[in-house]
């Protein structure tokens, strides 16, 4: 993914008591997990140094750029064969055409005609380049395995990609003047089949769709800066995926 800016279950009654004694043994056995449930996740990219990849030494860390990906997987526990759907809700906002006084006071000078000093152009990606080929209406998903990964982090790790059919609906990308920024909405769903267990071992993974989910690139004006120099970051937390066993 990539943002552009400028140029994103009863038991029967028995009798007896062995034969009590028998249910209660089966009544009280735990029953394997079964496939089902759903689970869900937000996290957020942004930068604490945002004047980096604008240009802007001034610019306040609270006019950040962000992406935030809420997402929802259903079902969260399956076996392999299991038809899997990932639903994800992204909102972003891309300052564009702005300036910063020494004092942080902000002059917006629109989505066109800007003078010197102002980007033309900046754009930050999210994912590694993997060698997977995909085509139109077609995406991939990722998959973290629980450890090393944990809950409530966000993975700085490449995962196991499974390839998916890829829908893209409700694309809006205007840009708002009294905000000085694009904001972007649209809404991503993403279907695969759980591949066998000698492909996806199993066990418990966090899920997204990019890999890793973290801010890999960033440029200005087409020419590349570290994403750390600008103080890349990613908060929140990924649903959590189990695979089940056959």
């Amino acid at each position: 993914m990539l943002s552009k800016v400028g140029g994103a279950k009863g038991a029967a009654a028995i009798c007896g008591l062995g034969a009590a004694a028998t249910a209660a043994t089966v009544l009280l056995w735990p029953s394997g997990p079964k496939v089902g449930g759903r689970a869900n996740g937000t996290y957020v990219l942004s930068f604490t140094k945002p004047g980096v990849l604008l240009g802007q030494p001034n610019m306040p860390a609270a006019d950040t750029p962000f992406m935030r990906f809420q997402i929802t997987v259903s079902p969260a526990r399956a076996r392999p064969g299991t038809h899997v759907t990932v639903v994800t809700r992204f909102n972003a906002k891309s300052p564009f055409g702005v300036a910063y006084s020494a004092g942080g006071q902000r002059r917006c000078y629109g989505e066109k005609n800007h003078p010197a000093g102002v980007a033309k152009s900046y754009n930050f990606g999210v994912g590694q380049d993997d060698g997977t080929k995909v085509g139109k209406n077609q995406g991939t998903a990722a998959l973290f395995p629980i450890p090393p990964n944990l809950p409530g982090t966000v993975p700085t790790t490449i995962g196991r990609v499974i390839e998916t059919a890829h829908q893209v609906s409700g694309n809006h990308q205007p840009y708002v003047q009294s905000e000085c920024a694009y904001l972007s909405t649209f809404v991503l769903t993403d279907t695969f089949t759980l591949p066998p267990s000698r492909v996806v071992k199993p066990g418990k993974y966090l899920l997204a769709l990019s890999n890793s989910p973290r801010i890999t690139r960033t440029s200005r004006n087409n020419v590349d800066l570290p994403p750390a120099s600008a103080g890349a970051t990613a908060t929140g937390t990924l649903p959590v995926f189990t695979v089940l066993k056959n």
